[in-house]
């Protein structure tokens, strides 16, 4: 039998998710547990991928590393709100300033509570350099690996 349990509601925040037809989010806002939105931002696509961020008024433009993942995001008058720089395989090796962004190696999003990339099949771990689950696919001669550990 169950005993009386204590729920703390003060730490219960939700984020929602808006998605497109391509199955990318086009929209993403954070509320606290008495339902009051404490952000909100919206994404905005072009033919390579994630290509400028809108939170409240302000636009900011990201810039793509080789990998498609974020390497640099400005504003619309070319300040440097932040940067990134990876290792190989996703670790983060240098960030410079406050703006902060989900969407970086790669292009996908990372959770920051646990350090994963959502590979919305599959998480990957930078830092163990592995997928957490196998391919759905089976593709590679090792269905955990990260580009076949290139």
């Amino acid at each position: 039998m169950l005993k009386n349990h204590y729920y703390d509601t003060t730490l219960q925040n939700q984020t929602l998710y808006q998605h497109g037809l391509s199955g990318f989010p086009l929209a993403v806002t954070e509320k606290n547990n008495a339902g009051s939105v404490t952000a909100e931002q919206m994404f905005i696509y072009g033919p390579t991928g994630l290509f400028a961020i809108k939170s409240g008024a302000e636009l900011t433009y990201v810039l793509k590393d080789h990998r498609g993942g974020s390497k640099i995001l400005v504003d619309a008058s070319g300040t440097i709100k932040a940067s990134y720089d990876y290792t190989p395989f996703g670790e983060h090796m240098r960030e410079t300033g406050s703006w902060d962004t989900r969407y970086q190696f790669t292009g996908q999003e990372k959770d920051e509570e646990t350090g994963l990339y959502n590979y919305r099949a599959r998480l990957y771990d930078p830092y163990l350099k592995r997928f957490l689950h196998t391919d759905p696919a089976g593709q590679g001669f090792h269905f955990i690996v990260y580009a076949t550990n290139d």
